[in-house]
């Protein structure tokens, strides 16, 4: 491990502890309500030795059911927030934050090797979705180069005022930007990283 790379159980320790500290609770009222939902274990001592980095341990299933307390999804208990941050993947294996992520979302390997493998252990059902959005940004764009031509050829371009005019462009601007992550998760998919 570089001395800079945090364990995922001292990330999720830090996490826990500010997200429990930002809803006004102690560490025996998030304890109360891990036993609420079927986690008695995850007791007050426990849950401080899990911030403070005593426990070196978070099991999956303690995991979701903090998460689920905490209105958080589970891979952000896990990572630091900040992209470029390392991350403890296994005792030898280190990578940014984003990364593995991106690996936890099923989104791209770990590592550099063919994406295309990785994606084959995908179920399918994630490639329905994932087409269905493609499908949406490709109906705004051509429902905006739509609007646009219409806009020019009733001559009413040069008629919107400056603050509907510069909304429009975010919103192109911002269509423009989907689509362009949305071809580079598809490059990922089929050609490999």
């Amino acid at each position: 491990m570089t001395h800079d790379a945090k364990t995922l159980t001292a990330v999720a320790g830090d996490h826990i502890q500010r997200l429990r500290l930002q809803r006004g609770w102690t560490g025996n009222d998030l304890a109360e309500r891990c036993a609420e939902l079927g986690k008695p274990g995850l007791n007050r001592s426990v849950i401080a030795n899990i911030e403070s980095g005593r426990r070196r341990y978070v099991t999956v299933h303690e995991l979701f059911v903090l998460a689920v307390l905490l209105d958080v999804a589970p891979a952000y208990l896990l990572f630091p927030w900040e992209p470029d941050a390392q991350v403890q993947v296994t005792p030898t294996m280190v990578a940014t934050a984003d990364r593995v992520r991106a690996w936890i979302r099923g989104d791209r390997p770990l590592d550099d090797t063919d994406g295309r493998k990785f994606a084959s252990q995908t179920p399918w059902r994630e490639y329905d979705d994932y087409y269905r959005y493609g499908e949406q940004l490709l109906e705004l764009v051509t429902r905006e180069q739509e609007i646009r031509g219409k806009l020019a050829e009733l001559g009413l371009t040069d008629q919107l005022d400056e603050p509907t005019r510069a909304a429009l462009e975010d919103l192109l601007t911002c269509v423009a930007e989907q689509t362009r992550l949305h071809q580079r998760r598809v490059q990922t998919v089929v050609g490999g990283v």
